[in-house]
């Protein structure tokens, strides 16, 4: 099933509203509470970064949120217009990230994550798998 693209404005003010919305794709997607407190926590990471790194704070800038599903996974496409930035570029590093820098991590062990930079967005595509059975 194919989900509708939804823009938010880029505010922490509108975060119940992305929220809510990632819950709703999440319930039709028919996700476990496990699957599903792992999609809400990456798009809570990304959106929160979205407005405080890559907007540097709040505004009316937009972020798009588009998913579909299948039997296997979730795939959900999260967009925002930025100056280009791949968060899945950093290096390795030997030491831990300073506090507050461990979420792209996170959201990296949650989904198989892809970034590309076309037309002017970054685009985050989240492919996350079903427990089987």
């Amino acid at each position: 099933m194919i989900y509708p693209i939804r823009r938010f404005p880029a505010s922490m003010a509108f975060m119940s509203e992305v929220m809510a919305h990632t819950a709703e794709l999440c319930k039709s997607s028919g996700l476990t509470h496990r699957e599903q407190m792992r999609v809400e926590l990456a798009i809570e990471e990304l959106f929160t970064n979205t407005v405080r790194h890559g907007y540097g704070d709040d505004s009316d800038q937009p972020v798009w949120i588009e998913a579909n599903n299948d039997i296997e996974k979730l795939c959900i496409t999260y967009q925002d217009a930025a100056p280009a930035y791949n968060p899945l570029g950093r290096p390795n590093e030997k030491i831990p990230p300073p506090i507050g820098g461990l979420g792209v991590t996170l959201v990296e062990n949650f989904a198989h994550t892809r970034y590309q930079y076309k037309d002017g967005r970054n685009t985050l595509i989240l492919t996350f798998m079903r427990a089987p059975g």
